[in-house]
């Protein structure tokens, strides 16, 4: 199921790195809760991309990544 349509890909790999860390913090709140991991351990997210680290590196958003 397709929930959202970009007009480029680096727009698509930044929607899919926003949705992947969602996850993944709520991933780490139930490892928090049952104690197995510690509240102030950082979440990794790896990529590739250049396009989408130079897009989250940005201090300010610009048009379709507002």
């Amino acid at each position: 199921m397709q929930s959202i349509i970009t007009l480029s890909l680096t727009i698509a790999e930044y929607c899919v790195y926003d949705t992947a860390l969602k996850e993944a913090m709520w991933i780490k709140k139930l490892l928090v809760e049952l104690d197995l991991m510690k509240n102030n351990e950082p979440i990794k997210l790896l990529t590739d991309s250049t396009n989408a680290i130079t897009t989250i590196k940005r201090e300010k958003y610009t048009g379709p990544t507002k």
